[in-house]
């Protein structure tokens, strides 16, 4: 479980370096999605393990307190933007599902295909304006 936290502790201090240099909700959350594709593609096996321990019975393991204190900032940011009327209004757990899938679902792409820096930089900015439809309040 240490390995599990400090690795998670690592990914959220960079993600929120860069998400706070948004000025707005929408340039947050693109350095969110953004920035934790670019971790995961320069740490892959950092990210392969957050993924097989999400998914494994250890999870269950990591105290409820480390469990919120690493989704905290995330949970806040999000929230925020459903009580502004900028997302749907859906529960935060689905918002944070259906963004991280389409996180690791990129991931993966990326790291099957040999693409070069501004065609990968090209399909993260599309994938991200999906994303960002998908969640987007239409009102």
């Amino acid at each position: 479980m240490a390995l599990y936290n400090q690795t998670k502790e690592e990914l959220n201090t960079y993600l929120f370096e860069k998400i706070n240099q948004g000025e707005v909700f929408k340039d947050k959350f693109r350095n969110m999605f953004v920035y934790a594709l670019k971790w995961a593609v320069a740490h892959p096996e950092e990210f392969f393990f957050l993924q097989q321990f999400h998914f494994s019975p250890h999870l269950a393991l990591v105290p409820a307190e480390d469990m919120a204190k690493h989704s905290r900032q995330h949970t806040q940011l999000l929230e925020g933007a459903v009580q502004a009327g900028i997302f749907k209004n859906l529960p935060i757990e689905l918002i944070t599902t259906l963004a991280w899938s389409q996180i690791n679902g990129m991931y993966e792409f990326l790291m099957k295909c040999d693409l070069c820096a501004d065609k990968q930089e090209q399909i993260i900015n599309e994938a991200f304006d999906l994303t960002w439809l998908m969640l987007v309040n239409p009102a």
